[in-house]
Order: structure tokens, then sequence, then C-alpha cells
């Protein structure tokens, strides 16, 4: 059964974790919510972070899949091997200045 917001354009196209998010965004960046509130500090801290979850409960992730196909390879190879080079890069690193400082890090 669907709401009263899902029956709209713009509710189908939006999630109620969107719209939220938006209206809290909005509200404290015209000023009725200030930013020393303590409505803010718990909006920011709980349950802006709990929005994210129920937006992928949503989300069809063999649609997503399929939607993005070779974008999705793409970003996924990039950052596999960003990851890998990053390591590499520290471990090389860590060598190159324990071999020119390596009577700092003698245990003798």
């Amino acid at each position: 059964m669907k709401s009263s917001s899902e029956k709209t354009k713009w509710g189908s196209t939006l999630s109620g974790a969107v719209v939220s998010t938006l209206v809290g965004l909005t509200a404290s960046n015209v000023g009725i919510i200030s930013f020393e509130a303590p409505t803010y500090s718990v909006v920011m801290e709980y349950l802006l972070p709990l929005a994210v979850p129920l937006l992928l409960f949503k989300a069809d992730l063999r649609q997503v899949v399929h939607s993005t196909g070779a974008l999705l390879f793409a970003f996924l190879l990039g950052s596999g091997h960003t990851c890998r080079y990053l390591f590499v890069c520290f471990f090389v690193y860590f060598m190159l200045i324990k071999l020119h400082f390596g009577e700092f890090f003698s245990t003798n």
C-alpha cells in the first residue's frame, strides 16, 4: 500500500529519508533551527546517519549494478588499485626512512 507521499510524482522519486534531511538542512540554513540548539546536534549525530541505511533498504542492488554497468566496474577497479598502491607506498616510504635514519629505529 502506497503512502500519500508516494502517490505524487515528487514523492515517488524522493524517499522519506531524503525529504526529512532536506527539510532539516533548509530549516537550519534559514534560521528556524539554530546551530547551537540541542535538536540540531541530535539530528546531525543520530538521525542523519540513520537516513543512509534507510535509503539503502529501498535500493534494488540488481538494478543499481545493471544501470551503472561499466562505470561501477571502473570505480571498483580504481578504488582497489588506490588501496593497493597506498599500502605499497606506505611500506616503501617506511623502508626509505628506516634506510636513511636507521640509527633512530635500532633497538640497541
